[in-house]
């Protein structure tokens, strides 16, 4: 466990909280936990009851989920600065919709629903940013989400056709998206 100056410290590296004033930081720094998943492990599971939303200081973790067939999928790999667990703060029942494994040692910082919510109530502009931040968090991955939706209807749709040569500007989308 670490104590509260060393916390805010490790605050300094998510960019999420550069919006908020070295005061507010203050507050949050006191319902705010630190975390640490060791390479290889599970920091959830897709299917647990969710409870608290992540923000990554430093490491790497892969975004997997099972699809048809129960065949595993990494859909990103996450690093530094990256919030995950969001829905977990806003879905009172949440389940994780994912499972996040760290691709290397992870270090992260923990808001639970039950501090988030004590925020709301007792600090609302803080509560006001992180909805915000949450948001637009939310709305980018949409957008990317949309994108790959798209992607893989455009390639559905050219090997129902019986063409099996992927355009080179979707080839290069692709590799993108792996090295991400």
């Amino acid at each position: 466990m670490l104590d509260r100056e060393s916390l805010k410290i490790l605050m300094n590296e998510v960019p999420v909280f550069d919006q908020l004033t070295g005061t507010q930081r203050e507050t949050l720094a006191e319902f705010i936990n630190y975390a640490f998943c060791g390479q290889g492990k599970a920091l959830f599971k897709e299917g647990d009851k969710g409870g608290s939303l992540y923000y990554i200081i430093s490491g790497r973790v892969e975004i997997q989920k099972r699809g048809a067939g129960g065949k595993k999928s990494v859909l990103s790999v996450y690093r530094k600065g990256v919030t995950i667990g969001e829905m977990s703060l806003l879905e009172p029942d949440a389940v994780r919709s994912a499972t996040i494994v760290a691709v290397e040692d992870t270090e992260l910082l923990q808001l639970s629903r039950q501090n988030f919510e004590e925020i709301l109530r007792n600090h609302p502009e803080i509560g006001i940013q992180m909805m915000r931040n949450i948001a637009l968090h939310l709305s980018l991955r949409l957008k990317d989400a949309s994108g790959k939706v798209a992607d893989l209807t455009a390639i559905t749709k050219l090997t129902n056709e019986g063409r099996h040569e992927i355009p080179p500007d979707m080839k290069d989308k692709i590799k993108h998206d792996r090295r991400s």
